[in-house]
């Protein structure tokens, strides 16, 4: 690329702006850097992305940002500038945080003991058991309801009751593992 890039430079009469060794050697240290955030933009443009991904490319940006001594200025000051824009561009919110404790192959990323996880999942069954709960029913659904037939020992089960059950599957999920 080295000599392409000189080239065409002289052919344009621009021999100015050819490109020196040691701005070279930057060059190659940048276009090595940057070359991460290609396979990350790779990643998350496949037809199947998900929000838990999120932190597992953030682990790895704090792991690519760690200044090293042999870092020429250009890529530090590059390195230090992505790591202060990470929590405005890659935001750790509450729906990423769940995707990523109900996603198996990334719920250790998170920095959170056993039981902030468990509150947190526990939490967000709450708020959606809670939101359906205040919802009104469409007029289908309140048809959908009628139509089944429910002697007394199958009524329906109450949303407190799904809640509870459903806490109840995630504490022992986590207890198991």
């Amino acid at each position: 690329m080295k000599k392409e890039v000189d080239n065409g430079l002289k052919l344009i009469g621009h021999f100015e702006q050819c490109l020196k060794g040691s701005e070279w050697a930057v060059v190659e240290e940048l276009s090595r850097f940057l070359s991460t955030f290609q396979d990350f933009t790779d990643l998350v443009s496949t037809s199947v992305t998900s929000l838990s991904l999120i932190q597992l490319i953030r682990k790895e940006i704090v792991d690519i940002c760690k200044a090293n001594p042999r870092d020429c200025d250009e890529v530090a000051a590059l390195k230090q500038a992505v790591q202060s824009s990470m929590d405005k561009q890659l935001p750790l919110n509450d729906s990423v945080i769940l995707a990523t404790l109900l996603d198996p192959s990334t719920k250790n990323l998170l920095n959170m003991g056993q039981g902030e996880k468990m509150d947190r999942l526990v939490a967000a069954v709450k708020d959606h058991v809670e939101s359906e709960a205040d919802r009104p029913s469409t007029s289908m659904e309140v048809e959908d309801s009628q139509a089944g037939s429910h002697d007394d020992d199958s009524k329906p089960i109450s949303k407190c009751c799904r809640s509870t059950a459903l806490t109840y599957q995630l504490k022992k999920q986590f207890v198991q593992k």
